[in-house]
């Protein structure tokens, strides 16, 4: 099995004032590989779907999905099928 390569959110933009200057952190990423998807459920009233990525330094972790994107193919090398006839 090939696994993908992703990025995952490991810091989010932050924002703040210091000494009357805005100061802004910005976004930060990891790379890692992403192994399978994770459904969790707690009960019947919630459910979420969470990424398995393994990163560069060997750790293990689950991301949410808006946390992650794939960077190993390029979405202008692929195209949907148009529906209806022509």
């Amino acid at each position: 099995m090939e696994l993908r390569l992703v990025e995952v959110l490991v810091e989010k933009t932050s924002s703040y004032v210091m000494d009357g200057k805005p100061i802004v952190n910005p976004i930060k990423y990891a790379k890692g590989y992403f192994h399978c998807w994770e459904q969790y459920r707690n009960g019947e009233d919630y459910s979420r779907v969470y990424a398995i990525v393994e990163l560069e330094d060997g750790n293990i972790n689950r991301y949410e999905i808006s946390e992650l994107r794939f960077v190993d193919k390029h979405t202008n090398d692929f195209a949907l099928p148009l529906s209806g006839g022509n």
